[in-house]
């Protein structure tokens, strides 16, 4: 039922064009995949600017990998490992995710691509990139602001205490 008014609600959106936020995005695919509907989880996924995001990497290899393919998770999961961050964070995958595609390629005939595919795993693991959230732990997480650039306002002279007072009444 949910899954139903997002999709109503996506269309609409879209046909006003109008681009969901990331956030509704990845609910609306994640919506999709546990409707058993990869294919519109992908859909939905691609209208994302960021493919590099947490949220938006983990459904997708969910999504390949219900639809069994296998080689094209691979290279998104070792791109975890490849990833440039201007902000130095360490990029994760939750762990959960990563339980979920070791059964679906346990599945798979493809003895390579298993023994590659634990291979990243593995060094995955070893360097921290595996996150103890889980994926519903990411979607549901509060949105921070932050600001890039805090110092400047303060080399400019400006803080709190500056704006305590208020304006200044007018003279008549």
């Amino acid at each position: 039922e949910s899954f139903e008014y997002a999709k109503k609600v996506w269309h609409g959106a879209v046909e006003a064009g109008h681009m969901p936020l990331r956030r509704a995005t990845t609910f609306m695919a994640y919506l999709a995949l546990n409707q058993n509907m990869p294919h519109i989880s992908l859909e939905v996924l691609a209208t994302v600017k960021g493919q590099n995001y947490v949220s938006v990497r983990a459904i997708k290899c969910l999504a390949l990998a219900k639809m069994k393919r296998f080689d094209d998770v691979v290279p998104i999961v070792r791109g975890i490992l490849e990833q440039a961050n201007p902000m130095n964070t360490k990029q994760t995958i939750p762990k959960d995710v990563i339980e979920i595609l070791q059964k679906e390629f346990a599945e798979n005939n493809d003895k390579d691509l298993k023994v590659d595919f634990d291979k990243v795993v593995g060094f995955l693991s070893n360097h921290g990139h595996i996150a103890d959230q889980t994926l519903e732990d990411v979607l549901c997480t509060e949105i921070q602001i932050q600001l890039q650039d805090q110092g400047f306002f303060q080399q400019q002279g400006f803080n709190q205490q500056q704006n305590q007072g208020g304006y200044r009444p007018r003279n008549p």
